[in-house]
């Protein structure tokens, strides 16, 4: 039991520390975390506000939305969540939104590692 608690302790001063020394790089990783889980977590999160591929689904956030609005106008916010939500051009936004996520992480990865070699060539 005691070396499970020094395990976790030691892994929550690692997280401090990377924290405190790489705040940057923490938020562009997650950033890019979020960013990356689009096309799982997009559709999902349509979905749950009643975007569905058929339309917005009765008594729901977006059919209560559509109704407010009158007519939709091709091009606006709730028109481009609708064709998301149906597999239609903006669908495409949740696999960029995704690759730019990658590229976040990484870049977040990278820098941090650069941050340390460098940290490292100073101190020798």
């Amino acid at each position: 039991m005691e070396y499970l608690r020094d395990v976790i302790n030691s892994t929550i001063s690692f997280g401090q520390n990377v924290a405190q020394e790489h705040t940057v790089a923490l938020a562009v990783g997650s950033t890019g975390l979020a960013l990356a889980t689009a096309p799982i977590t997009g559709p999902a999160v349509l979905g749950a506000v009643g975007f569905s591929a058929s339309g917005p689904i009765a008594t729901s956030f977006a059919a209560a939305w559509q109704s407010s609005l009158g007519v939709v106008q091709a091009g606006s916010l709730f028109a481009t969540l609708q064709s998301a939500a149906m597999g239609g051009v903006a669908a495409g936004t949740f696999t960029a939104a995704s690759n730019i996520g990658v590229a976040m992480v990484g870049s977040a990865a990278i820098g941090i590692q650069w941050t340390h070699e460098k940290g490292n060539m100073v101190e020798a």
